[in-house]
C-alpha cells in the first residue's frame, strides 16, 4: 500500500503538465493529493531536500494568497527579505483586497493579483507562470503552506523553494519546496520570519511591519475627527465588534457595557468600525448599550481604516482583521479569543493585551463551525479588570516616556 501511495503521489506530481492540464483535471489531482497527505501523511515520503542555499537573489517571490488578516501577518517577513537583501526585488502574489497597500509598501517591490480560483484556469495559470520566468526569479517563499500556494512558488521557476514542514505545512504543500522549515514559533508573524531561518537566525518578537501612510486617508480621518471633536488621542479608543468566524465573536451587548464603563471611570468615548451590513448592525447594538458613550465611524476603507486605528489610545475587539491592522501600526490592542489561542493571533509585540477563553474550542472544525460557547465564557468583568490594567499601564508609560 506504501508503495502504490508513493508512486501515485510522484506520478502526479510529475504528471502535472501545465500545456495540457484541463481544469477538471487539476481538480481530481488536487482531491487526489489532498486525500492521500490527509489520510496516510506517514506513507508519503517527500522529495529529498537539497543543500542549505548560498545565494544573493535578485528576484524573490512571496506566494501569500490568504486573506488580509494572513497578509498581514506576513508583511514583516516581506521587511526581513529586504534588509537580507536590500537590492533584491520583492514580488508579491495575492488574491486578496490588500493588494493597494502592500503596492505602496517600501519592502514590496511589484504585486500581482490573481483571482481566486485561478488553479482552475489553466490559461492563467500559464500567463503566470510565463510572466515569472521573464522576470528571472532566484528565490521562492510559502508562508501561507497549502497547495496553491506552494504552486505558485512552483510555478515562478525559483530553483530555491523554501516551504514549511508538516505540520505548518498542509496538503502537499511540502512537495514543492526544495528547502522545509520546521516553525517552532507561536504567534503567525514569527513562524512566517522563519523561512529565513536558513539565511539569519530569527528573534521572536522583533519582527516590523514598517507600514506607509495614506496622505489622502489621513485627510479624510482627521476631518473626521475634528467634525467629531475627537482631537487628543488619549480621549477614545476603537471598537471592532466583528470577528473571523461566528464562533469567535463576543456579544455586541457585552461590547457596548465596557464601553459604558470606560468612559464612565476613564473618560474615554468609543469609535465603532465595522465592514459590511451585518457588523454595521452589530454596530447599533454596541452604541445602543454604551450609554451614549460609543459612535459608529462611517464606511472606511482599508487605509482609512488604517489611519484611525494608528491615532487610537488603543483599539478593543476579537480576532478579527482590524485587530491586525492596529497591531501592524503599533496601536495598543487588547483581544479577546475562543476559538484561536491569544498568544498565536493576538497583537503582536509589546504592550498588547488578550483575554483566552476558559473553554477554547480544541477541534479545527468546531472552532469554525461549532458553537459559541467559548466567547460566551469571557465576563465582562474579566474584559474590565484587563482594559483597566491596560489603560493604567499605557498613562505610566506615557509619562515616563514624557519625562
Amino acid at each position: 500500500m506504501k508503495h502504490l501511495e508513493n508512486s501515485v503521489v510522484k506520478f502526479a506530481v510529475g504528471a502535472w503538465n501545465l500545456q495540457n492540464m484541463e481544469g477538471r483535471k487539476c481538480n481530481i489531482l488536487n482531491e487526489l493529493y489532498t486525500r492521500i497527505c490527509l489520510e496516510s501523511p506517514g506513507a508519503i515520503s517527500y522529495p529529498p531536500e537539497m543543500n542549505s542555499p548560498k545565494l544573493q537573489p535578485k528576484n524573490v517571490v512571496i506566494a501569500q494568497l490568504g486573506s488580509i488578516r494572513d497578509c498581514l501577518l506576513t508583511i514583516p517577513l516581506a521587511v526581513d527579505i529586504k534588509r537580507t537583501w536590500a537590492n533584491a526585488q520583492v514580488n508579491w502574489v495575492a488574491e486578496s483586497p490588500i493588494a493597494p497597500l502592500l503596492e505602496r509598501h517600501d519592502c514590496v517591490d511589484r504585486v500581482i493579483t490573481i483571482e481566486p480560483g485561478w488553479l482552475r484556469r489553466p490559461k492563467v495559470a500559464r500567463n503566470l507562470r510565463d510572466s515569472f520566468r521573464a522576470e528571472g526569479i532566484d528565490l521562492a517563499f510559502d508562508p501561507l503552506g497549502i497547495t496553491k500556494s506552494a504552486l505558485v512558488a512552483w510555478l515562478s521557476g525559483a530553483k530555491t523553494r523554501v516551504g514549511f514542514k508538516r505540520p505548518r505545512g498542509k496538503e502537499l504543500a511540502p512537495w514543492f519546496a526544495t528547502h522545509r522549515v520546521s516553525s517552532t514559533a507561536r504567534h503567525g508573524v514569527d513562524s512566517h520570519r522563519e523561512l529565513l531561518s536558513l539565511w539569519n537566525p530569527v528573534e521572536f518578537g522583533r519582527g516590523e511591519f514598517a507600514m506607509p501612510c495614506d496622505e489622502s486617508a489621513c485627510q479624510t480621518i482627521e476631518a473626521y475627527l475634528n467634525a467629531e471633536d475627537l482631537n487628543s488621542d488619549d480621549s477614545w479608543f476603537v471598537i471592532h465588534p466583528g470577528a473571523l468566524w461566528p464562533t469567535a465573536q463576543w456579544p455586541a451587548d457585552r461590547f457596548g457595557a465596557v464601553a459604558r464603563h470606560l468612559y464612565a471611570c476613564h473618560g474615554l468615548q468609543a469609535i465603532v468600525v465595522w465592514s459590511g451590513e451585518e457588523e454595521r448592525l452589530l454596530s447599533h447594538v454596541v452604541c445602543e448599550n454604551s450609554g451614549g458613550s460609543a459612535r459608529i465611524a462611517p464606511a472606511l476603507s482599508l487605509s482609512e481604516m488604517i489611519e484611525l486605528v494608528r491615532r487610537a489610545k488603543f483599539f478593543f475587539s476579537c480576532d478579527s482583521e482590524p485587530l491586525h491592522l492596529a497591531s501592524s501600526v503599533g496601536t495598543t490592542t487588547l483581544s479577546l479569543h475562543g476559538p484561536t489561542w491569544a498568544d498565536e493571533s493576538g497583537g503582536y509585540g509589546d504592550f498588547h493585551y488578550s483575554i483566552q477563553s476558559p473553554l477554547p474550542n480544541l477541534s479545527n472544525w468546531r472552532s469554525r463551525h461549532g458553537s459559541n460557547t467559548a466567547m460566551q465564557a469571557i465576563e465582562v468583568d474579566e474584559v474590565l479588570y484587563k482594559a483597566s490594567r491596560m489603560i493604567a499601564h499605557t498613562q505610566k508609560v506615557t509619562t515616563r516616556n514624557a519625562a
